[in-house]
């Protein structure tokens, strides 16, 4: 009797369930605008609460009633694709959710769990997107659809399964079915019959459910209420919806839910709208539904959970424990990362130390000009180099907002020169023209941060340069306003480049961004620099924006506020000079917005200026000058022109004796000069032509002196002063800085001892005398921090004191303070350089330090094309016994490199081949290797850009050309020893 009642019930429930079925298929339900073009599709829901909440096992019924509905309602012969295959494909892929959820994964019915809803919507959706599929080809095959229109109609599709799935199917779960099965004496499955902790009652639970379904109906007034019809305030609909959520939980939310998207659809057939804004409406209730169900989930799971630590204490002082060894393990993690920042600057800045450091001692011997310039290049940027460094280390400081500026006097013309010459290689590259134009009214002296300065200029040239093609790169200083509280300068940088649409200026200063996505694909980057730029900006007083547009090139401006220096150097580029007045001048470029720099910088002088675009052009003006008797007295020339370059004009206006030239060169032209020289030009000048040195070159060629603040002609490197011998230790592992230092200090007049650890620099100050200290920080087996406090506890029992001269390579902050905690007496950073030397040892016994400076120019030019031993003699200043220590380190240390460069590439690591690469580069410049050092920056640059592949390719060529390298080193050695 029982089992037959049961049948009953079945049969009872089964059609009701086509009625209902076929009810919810109607078009005035759904709102259909064409089949599989519907706002939303509440029998979808209906389907999986069915087999979710009774059986699976009515899918077979799903699949009749979905072929019932397309021929009784849509007129769809029985033979068309959506009835046979369509319909059992969408019934089985439903039943098979039904099954995995209540089955494998035993989800709660009631959804009260966040691991419920999430599981319930993972499968649902992955159903849902099936089916979809299946749904559309079908009807793409019966052509009720064009193939064109598959990814369209998919996705509305999908939006109406997965408003029933989302929408209504929690409804029928948590507040019918589970009626339904008590009807049919099939109990409870998986399903928590305990209270909710967020069910209330009283007087108060009842007002709140009247105020949500108020403001549910005020939302869809307001949707669709002719007074707020323009206004489209569909984010209203998300307020009941959250109410419900956060104060409910899922209980009260599917209701909620239910009625919102019935209100939906009712409205849509009292206020008609346009066809193309249903879709709309579909998404709207979708992710109405969606963010609702995972909300409400989210606090139900709170609460739940609120409750049950309200009853087990335990577990909420295990919880408590568990916070504090959480924070203990960020705290500790911070510690680790700033000692990790600590020993990657200490592992950067040590083979930075010998290469600035050969660099400089190279500059003390006797030079010829053009190996001047190329090695004071070379330190310029290395210099450049560890600002870089420093950039990198200071990021989280500009993340945090700590980032502190740090004001210094400084020459502005000369900081903005030396930051484009830098840069210039790059540009000549490319064919570009870099030029630069500094308003001569600006102070020649400010007081500010000219680190920040130059990153700022150095990204944004450096950006214009990458993004141009053909053209040019004109850098722009002027002065924005002035007043009691300093000045405001104006910086531009425009080039000729691909452009930024209107739409994405404001998006290429947000961290990580770019104009466009295919740009990190063509040009790289990080899309970090120009927040950067931004951020430092700003804490620089001033703004920064852009103009662009598409293929029309990029002007980036800025603004700085500088303080007006006290004491300011001579300003000879702001000074009319007599001798330059009403002088005719002929610039010859042919680059027009090179010419209207020189143009502005010479009538700043008062003279006479014209300017033409060719070789051609030129000769032409110069005679017709000739023939109206006020020929040209000087003729200023582009180097590198078409058709007739600047050599060749030169050489045709040879005869005329009058005519004075100067010479522009690009700064890889540096090889030109003897040429110049040949040809009787008086003057050159290396792009970008900078004020102060057009002046300069200007007076020479014309004969006159140059004035008080031009720069000479040679700088040279005087002789150094010595000052009184002392015996000095230098504690230091790495070998190349060890002699570097060893070197300078033998140079000053100095005695120097080496102790390679911690260990051994304690163990020689017990037996040896020692004036002075240097104490590398990072050692192996004692680092300098140990050792200096071994050493001044020693001192408590003598009541001796030897100073101790920290020497470190790490760039974070308060390493300068530990130094002195530990006992030091003062604080150096790598790269070393005599006149820190001399300087720290003047400051600590009062002797006279050197008194020339080094002075920092423009890259290094090219080397010499192989291995000669006399060329890297020479840098040594012809000291056999050095260079034959710096090859026999070499040699001991190239094998090792080469093998962690191999292993770098074998196991893809591109952090390693660009580090490993940049050192051995650096090594190579400098024993005269050039072939060399240039595979070992590409493959520093395939590393930097993870072009793995190429640097599998390069690597065998590049090992074996420092193989063949090394080989004749050693022969030479062998030389030298069977001499002996």
């Amino acid at each position: 009797m029982r089992g037959q009642h049961v049948i009953l019930r079945h049969t009872l429930l089964s059609i009701a369930f086509v009625l209902l079925f076929l009810l919810l298929n109607r078009p005035e339900v759904i709102v259909i605008a064409r089949l599989g073009a519907v706002v939303w599709y509440p029998a979808m829901g209906l389907i999986l609460a069915m087999m979710l909440g009774i059986s699976p096992w009515y899918g077979i019924l799903t699949g009749l009633s979905d072929t019932l509905a397309g021929l009784l309602i849509y007129n769809q012969p029985l033979t068309t694709y959506s009835q046979t295959i369509g319909s059992v494909a969408v019934a089985s892929l439903y039943a098979s959710a039904a099954y995995v959820l209540r089955g494998p994964l035993r989800i709660d019915l009631r959804l009260h769990r966040r691991r419920d809803v999430v599981l319930y919507v993972s499968v649902t959706t992955t159903a849902a997107l099936a089916s979809t599929g299946v749904g559309v080809m079908c009807l793409a095959a019966d052509r009720a659809i064009h193939w064109s229109e598959f990814w369209q109609s998919a996705s509305v599709w999908f939006l109406g399964d997965e408003i029933g799935l989302l929408g209504v199917a929690p409804f029928l779960l948590i507040h019918v079915f589970p009626w339904v099965r008590r009807q049919l004496s099939l109990g409870p499955l998986a399903e928590t019959e305990e209270k909710h902790p967020l069910q209330t009652s009283g007087s108060w639970a009842v007002v709140e459910l009247g105020g949500q379904i108020c403001a549910l109906l005020l939302s869809l007034w307001v949707l669709f209420g002719e007074p707020f019809v323009h206004f489209q305030a569909s984010f209203l609909t998300f307020v009941p919806v959250i109410w419900a959520a956060m104060r409910q939980g899922t209980q009260r939310v599917a209701t909620g839910l239910l009625a919102l998207n019935f209100g939906i659809v009712v409205g849509l057939h009292y206020t008609p709208q346009p066809s193309a804004l249903q879709p709309k409406y579909g998404l709207l209730m979708f992710v109405v539904s969606a963010t609702g169900l995972i909300v409400a989930s989210a606090v139900t799971e709170r609460h739940r959970l609120a409750a049950e630590l309200l009853e087990r204490t335990a577990e909420l002082v295990d919880a408590n424990k568990q916070m504090i060894a959480a924070r203990y393990k960020a705290e500790e993690a911070s510690r680790i990362k700033s000692e990790f920042l600590a020993n990657m600057s200490h592992e950067i800045r040590t083979p930075m130390n010998g290469i600035v450091g050969m660099t400089e001692l190279v500059l003390e011997t006797e030079l010829t000009q053009e190996q001047r310039d190329y090695l004071t290049m070379a330190k310029s940027s290395g210099d450049a180099l560890l600002g870089v460094i420093d950039d990198i280390l200071d990021f989280s400081k500009v993340e945090s907002g700590r980032l502190e500026l740090d004001p210094v006097e400084f020459n502005l013309q000369d900081e903005i020169g030396e930051t484009l010459r830098g840069l210039a290689l790059r540009a000549q590259e490319k064919d570009l023209e870099l030029a630069c134009l500094v308003d001569p009214q600006l102070p020649a002296c400010v007081v500010g941060d000219s680190g920040r300065l130059r990153q700022v200029l150095v990204n944004l040239v450096g950006n214009a340069i990458k993004f141009t093609e053909q053209g040019e790169v004109v850098v722009e200083a002027r002065l924005d306003s002035r007043s009691h509280e300093g000045l405001v300068l104006h910086f531009s940088v425009a080039d000729t480049g691909i452009g930024i649409p209107a739409e994405k200026h404001a998006l290429v200063f947000e961290a990580f961004a770019q104009a466009d996505s295919s740009t990190t694909r063509n040009y790289g980057g990080t899309g970090l620099g120009l927040a950067i730029c931004s951020r430092l900006v700003g804490l620089m007083g001033g703004r920064i924006w852009l103009e662009s547009g598409t293929g029309k090139g990029s002007t980036f401006h800025f603004t700085v506020r500088f303080e007006v220096a006290e004491r300011q150097s001579p300003h000879p580029v702001a000074t009319k000079h007599i001798a330059l007045q009403q002088v005719p001048v002929l610039v010859v470029d042919d680059n027009a917005a090179n010419r209207r720099v020189l143009l502005e910088m010479l009538a700043v002088w008062g003279m006479k200026a014209m300017a033409v675009g060719s070789g051609e052009a030129a000769l032409e003006a110069i005679d017709q000058a000739e023939a109206s008797g006020a020929g040209f007295r000087l003729v200023i020339i582009d180097s590198r022109m078409p058709e007739m370059d600047g050599f060749q004009l030169a050489d045709r206006l040879r005869h005329n004796r009058r005519l004075s030239s100067v010479m522009m060169l690009q700064s890889g032209q540096r090889g030109k000069v003897e040429r110049c020289r040949e040809m009787g030009i008086t003057a050159y000048l290396l792009k970008p032509v900078l004020q102060v040195e057009l002046l300069s070159a200007i007076l020479t060629a014309l004969g006159e002196k140059p004035g008080a603040g031009t720069p000479e002609s040679v700088n040279r490197y005087g002789p150094q002063e010595k000052s009184r011998s002392l015996r000095i230790l230098v504690a230091e592992d790495n070998p190349v800085n060890q002699r570097v230092v060893v070197s300078m200090l033998e140079k000053m007049g100095h005695v120097p001892s080496i102790a390679p650890n911690g260990l051994e620099a304690i163990a020689m100050i017990e037996t040896e005398i020692y004036d002075l200290v240097f104490m590398d920080v990072q050692m192996p087996e004692m680092d300098g921090l140990t050792a200096t406090r071994q050493i001044r506890e020693g001192e408590k029992l003598t009541g001796q004191h030897i100073p101790i001269i920290a020497m470190t390579a790490h760039a974070i902050k308060g390493d300068k303070e530990r130094c002195l905690e530990a006992g030091m007496d003062a604080y150096i950073s790598k790269p070393v350089s005599s006149l820190g030397i001399a300087e720290k040892i003047a400051a600590t016994f009062g002797v006279k330090p050197r008194g020339d400076e080094v002075e920092r120019a423009l890259p290094s030019g090219e080397p010499a094309p192989s291995w000669d031993r006399t060329k890297v003699l020479e840098r040594v200043e012809g000291d056999e016994t050095l260079l034959r220590e710096l090859v026999q380190i070499f040699l001991e240390e190239s094998p090792k490199q080469l093998t962690l460069l191999q292993r770098a590439i074998e196991t893809a690591n591109p952090e390693q081949i660009e580090r490993t690469a940049h050192s051995l580069k650096g090594e190579l410049i400098y024993l005269g290797l050039p072939e060399a050092a240039r595979k070992a920056k590409d493959l520093e640059q395939m590393g930097h850009e993870r072009t793995l592949r190429a640097a599998v390719n390069l690597f065998p060529a590049f090992r074996a050309e420092v193989s063949g390298a090394t080989a004749a080193m050693r022969h030479l050695l062998a030389e030298k020893s069977e001499d002996r």
